[in-house]
Order: C-alpha cells, then structure tokens, then sequence
C-alpha cells in the first residue's frame, strides 16, 4: 500500500480509500496502472470513467490550485439536446451501431497521437518533461521550418473552411492531425518540437470544434483535452486559452456551464498576447452568467469584453475566435435572451447581424435563430416563425447541428402557440432538416 502512495503521490489513506471502492483520479490511474504494469481498463471499468471528464487534468501551469470538488464533473453531460429536450421526441435515426466503429477509430487516432507525450488519452506523464525535451534535441530530424511552414498552411485553410462547414471536412481534419501527431514521434531540436505541438493543439481544437457542431460532444471533449496539453508542452498560453475558451463554449451546450468557469477564469488570468482572445473569454463568461441569472456580473463581463480596441480585420486572429464587433453584439444580444430582456437583445443582435460578414453564414443563421428567439418572447409568433425559418434555410447549407440545437430554442419559446399553423409548419420543417442533417452525419462520418 505504501508503494502504491508513493507511485500516485497520495496519502496512505486514500489509497484504502481507492482499495475500498473509490476509483482514482485519472492522474492517479495512470500512475498505478505503470506500477503493476498492467492496463487501466484491466484495473476498473473505464467504460463508466469515459463517461466522466474531470477539469482537473486540463487546468494548466498552476492548476494543483484548483482542487475543490466543484471541478469534478460526477457525470458526463448527456449528449442530447439539453436545453431542448423536447427536441429528442421529433424522428432520428438510430445511429449507435452505425457510429460505433467510426467513433472507435477516432478515439484510437487520438490514443495514438497521445503517445507523441507519453501520455494516455486522460492523464498526465510523471516523466520529467526537461529530460525528455533534451533527448529530442539531441535527435534532430529531417523536418525543417519550410515543411512546418506547409503544414501551418493547410491548418489555416481548414480553419477557413470551417466557419460555414463541418462535416464536409471532418475526413480531412483527421488525416492532417494524424501527419502532425506522426511527426511529433520522432526526434526533434527544441523549436521544432514546438511548432508541432502547435499545430497539433490547434488541429486538435479544430477536430473538437467540428465534433461539437455535429453535435459530438464525447470526442470534443477527448479532443479539446489534447489540445490543451499540446499547448502547454508548446509553452504558449494564448493557445491555451483558445483551448479553454472552446471547453467552454462546449460545456454550455452540454449543460455543464458553471464548470467552465473556473477554466475561463484561469485562462484570462494569463499573460495574453493576443488582446481579441482576452475579449472573446470574458464574453463567453458572459453569456455564463446570464445562464445563471446572475445579470450584475453579466454586464460587467461584456464590459470587460468591450475594453479591447479590435481591428475590424479578423486577419490577426489565428486562433479562429471570430471575435469582432458583430460577435460583441452578439454575445450582447445571446446574454440579453438568455436574461429574458427581449427589448435590450434585439438592437444588439440587429447590430450583429448589419456588421457581419454575409459569407459567415453559420454566424448569420445564428443571429436569425436568436432574433426568432427575442420575437418569441415578446409574443410575436408570425415574424418568430420568419426569422426562424430563413435561419433553417442557412442552416440547410450549413449543415451545422448545434445551429439547428440553436433553433429549437425559438421554437421552445413558441410552445404557447403549438396548434398555430406557423408553429406546426415550423415543426416540420425542423424535424425534416434534423433527419436529413443525421443522414448526412451518416454518411460521413
């Protein structure tokens, strides 16, 4: 038992904790499972611990500060709609059988790409990180910054493309991550080492962003976990941030927004270089706070959010934030619906939606989607039921779940109307898109 407490760096005590029943922290699994040389999944039952992500093991620098429970999410968030759950009683295939063999092979290239690490999918090495970056100076390989440089491009082009598409590119995201991750096996100087774990982080963010617009919330987690480590190991907390900005917006979608904050607090904490970055986390914390009720710290979140002066160019955002002055209005507005102050949201959302670029079409069919909303609310069934409609039609281009998740939060607010002839044909159209968007899933994924 003492061996045991001192491989895991615990107390005797939790260990018969542990022998008693209690399941370690992944940390703490990995660690055992190296000491009896066995596999993790041979020790407990890892098909029940997926399903529960813990905040603790992607806090960064110093996150032994954070060790209140309050960060241990007990229970994975279902994948369902959460907010709407009304929404799971319309027709959907049953995609588990279909899904299950494309899903193992995603999680298998993620296992694999942890190895670049020394890591497991969900722990920590206890491998000294100076030794190990000082044997892969010593065994450069042949890759060289013109290489690095082509591979930068072809993430760049696949973050473009992801602002109005994710499924049509899901295939090639994986096989661009899957030649970073190779690369980062081999042995490189210093510098070189770096730029990889950049570019698998941000490649790594990119997957977990296109798994969350399908609505894929397990294997954005996995993912958004290994992005944030790749940043650490680069040494670059904008990154990190980026990372820890996008768990958030993840966990508000899976009904889990309370535990983001103590990541987003810890992000805005750090020595940002990149002041649109420091913009876009208070106003995801803002929106946060208006899920919570909590208006007061709300407002002062957008203002915080507000403070930066932000080219309108989005050309120095390269962590793929969005984050301009139509997306400051929208967050505005998002609070404001989320607050049921419909009078206060729609001038900010009708701002949003005159600044933003018609050729973000997934940002615009949000904006519809939450201006159908506000109408909702103040009773408007008709021009509700318009705006809703044009936000099905981008979104039939899209193909974007998470919109169509977005929709239904109109729709929801239409519940007093269900019989009226523009809510039953809404309701149709909705349940049409959201089979033929899962057929899509389908095929492609």
């Amino acid at each position: 038992m003492d061996d045991v407490a001192q491989a895991a760096g615990v107390d005797p005590k939790t260990v018969q904790r542990w022998v008693n029943g209690r399941v370690p922290h992944a940390r703490h699994r990995w660690a055992i499972a190296q000491l009896l040389d066995m596999r993790e999944e041979d020790l407990w039952d890892l098909q029940e611990l997926s399903k529960q992500p813990s905040l603790e093991i992607i806090m960064p620098y110093s996150h032994s500060t954070y060790q209140s429970s309050s960060l241990h999410m007990e229970q994975k968030p279902s994948i369902e709609y959460t907010e709407e759950k009304s929404l799971s009683s319309l027709p959907k295939p049953d995609l588990e059988m279909l899904m299950k063999s494309r899903r193992q092979i995603l999680k298998e290239m993620l296992s694999t790409a942890c190895v670049a690490f020394a890591l497991s999918p969900s722990a920590f090495p206890l491998q000294n990180i100076g030794e190990r970056l000082g044997s892969i100076a010593s065994h450069p390989s042949s890759i060289d910054t013109e290489a690095l440089d082509d591979l930068g491009a072809i993430t760049n082009h696949y973050w473009k493309l992801s602002t109005n598409v994710s499924l049509d590119i899901l295939s090639g995201v994986a096989g661009h991550f899957t030649t970073i991750t190779q690369l980062l096996r081999e042995s490189h100087p210093l510098s070189i080492y770096e730029r990889l774990c950049v570019l698998a982080s941000r490649n790594a963010q990119l997957m977990g962003k296109t798994f969350h617009d399908i609505r894929e919330y397990d294997l954005a987690w996995e993912y958004y976990k290994f992005s944030l480590k790749a940043a650490k190991e680069a040494r670059n907390p904008d990154l990190w941030a980026a990372g820890a900005g996008r768990i958030a917006l993840l966990l508000i979608y899976w009904g889990q927004s309370e535990q983001a904050l103590p990541l987003l607090h810890e992000a805005q904490r750090q020595e940002l270089h990149n002041q649109r970055l420091r913009s876009w986390l208070f106003a995801i914390e803002a929106e946060i706070q208006a899920m919570m009720g909590d208006a007061d710290v709300c407002l002062c979140c957008l203002e915080e959010s507000k403070n930066a002066v932000l080219p309108v160019s989005l050309a120095d955002d390269k962590y793929g934030t969005g984050f301009n002055l139509s997306r400051a209005s929208g967050y505005e507005g998002s609070c404001f619906v989320r607050l049921r102050q419909p009078e206060r949201a729609m001038p900010a959302l009708k701002e949003a939606f005159e600044q933003c670029d018609p050729a973000s079409l997934r940002r615009r069919s949000t904006l519809l989607a939450d201006m159908g909303t506000v109408h909702a609310q103040l009773g408007d069934v008709q021009t509700a039921c318009s705006y809703i409609l044009q936000a099905l039609d981008v979104t039939e281009q899209t193909k974007s779940l998470i919109v169509l998740q977005r929709i239904y939060k109109g729709r929801k607010e239409l519940h007093p109307w269900k019989e009226s002839n523009e809510v039953k044909n809404l309701d149709d159209r909705v349940g049409g898109l959201l089979v033929t968007l899962t057929k899509l899933k389908e095929q492609v994924y």
